[in-house]
């Protein structure tokens, strides 16, 4: 399989994957264990804001990250991660709504932290992989 293809196929599988823990699927997800619209709402917003923070208070590091193969590999690591995380949400009964929502908004904010990491690395990974001539 040829760079680029692998690069548009991680890109799909990244995509997919981004809306599920910042769409309808884990809104749905925390509506289905009773928590408030007003909290779904305020984890949506946590995982925007944290997003953007990132991206304008670390842009200044991606010029200093040597290994952009290796950095964008390492910030997909917390996306697989964060599904291990909800595992058991899935699987323990007798959880509060408020303790669900905590957790999956903890997660949720540190998985949205590297999801801005790799945002800025993001733009500098198509010159090392795909020829542009």
């Amino acid at each position: 399989m040829s760079n680029p293809v692998k690069y548009y196929l991680r890109n799909a599988l990244y995509a997919i994957t981004l809306m599920c823990f910042n769409g309808a699927i884990i809104q749905t997800f925390l509506s289905a264990y009773g928590v408030s619209l007003q909290n779904i709402g305020m984890f949506t917003a946590a995982s925007s804001v944290s997003q953007v923070v990132v991206m304008l208070f670390c842009s200044g590091m991606v010029d200093r990250i040597r290994d952009i193969k290796r950095a964008c590999a390492l910030f997909h690591l917390p996306m697989i991660l964060f599904f291990l995380a909800l595992i058991p949400l899935c699987v323990i009964k007798g959880l509060s709504p408020g303790q669900v929502f905590w957790m999956v908004l903890v997660l949720g904010v540190v998985q949205n932290l590297f999801v801005g990491f790799r945002s800025i690395v993001e733009y500098k990974l198509p010159y090392l992989i795909i020829p542009m001539e």
